[in-house]
């Protein structure tokens, strides 16, 4: 049986398809993971090695959380076996407000960091960008 693991009041499981890779994101890497089925043994859940809420975001029907609030025992089994790589293509699109964005790749161009909280210059994305498979961030 999956392991599972509870975000934010949810329970999720590891992905099995070798398909998806890890997303790496401002330095942090976001690993995919599905809802728990409702089979689940939800009652032995792991905990996260973070308090409080964790930010996660989904691709369509997956939720991407951060690698390093899994225990480190555990992270084998949620990790995918291939090699995580830094998603640097123009494709990443954000859906923020109704609004479709891609980050901003000119190295002036640099991150802010206000009470804690990172954000990322971006660029209205073009019209032809492919919006289907933009990340919708969890409130």
């Amino acid at each position: 049986m999956k392991p599972v693991i509870q975000i934010n009041g949810e329970h999720y499981v590891p992905v099995a398809n070798k398909t998806l890779k890890p997303i790496t994101i401002g330095g942090v890497t976001y690993i995919p993971v599905r809802v728990a089925p409702k089979s689940a043994k939800k009652s032995s859940a792991i905990s996260p090695k973070a308090a409080g809420h964790i930010d996660t975001f989904e691709i369509e029907n997956i939720t991407y959380i951060p690698l390093n609030v899994i225990p480190k025992v555990y992270r084998a089994v949620f990790k995918p076996a291939k090699k995580i790589v830094e998603k640097k293509t123009i494709k990443s699109i954000i859906k923020i407000n109704g609004e479709h964005y891609i980050p901003i790749k000119i190295k002036t161009a640099k991150n802010i960091v206000v009470n804690g909280v990172t954000y990322i210059p971006v660029h209205t994305a073009p019209t032809n960008a492919n919006k289907k498979s933009a990340i919708v961030p969890k409130a």
